[in-house]
């Protein structure tokens, strides 16, 4: 192969392998319906074995289950994940893996700081 071929060629290949490389590589953030949560989570119950708030960071967010999952009221660690992604909290398809067992999840709905929503209605 003459060398003015492989440098116009090599770069052409590379051009057209990247976005089978992006697309195969699913990244979290990038799912619709989802969100990639951080490190920082804190799951507080509701008084139900069905529904639980999430806080990550300063986000916050009422989990539903799929069904009264006994497993909630008793668990001391939870584990947010999808498909073996971790910390993946989706619309349909994530769990909450607990010391007690396994919960799916229903529902997510994010829910709005009172305060930010003042500010907002100010501005």
């Amino acid at each position: 192969m003459k060398p003015l071929a492989r440098t116009v060629l090599l770069p052409l290949v590379l051009l057209c392998a990247a976005p089978l490389a992006q697309a195969g590589s699913g990244a979290p953030a990038e799912q619709p319906g989802c969100v990639h949560l951080g490190q920082d989570q804190q799951i507080t119950r509701q008084g139900n074995a069905r529904q639980f708030l999430l806080r990550d960071g300063r986000a916050q967010y009422q989990v539903t289950l799929q069904r009264d999952c006994s497993a909630l009221p008793a668990a001391r660690v939870g584990l947010i994940e999808r498909n073996g992604a971790q910390h993946l909290l989706c619309q349909r398809g994530s769990a909450l893996h607990t010391d007690r067992g396994t919960c799916e999840v229903a529902r997510v709905q994010r829910i709005e700081p009172v305060l930010e929503q003042v500010a907002d209605s100010r501005e």
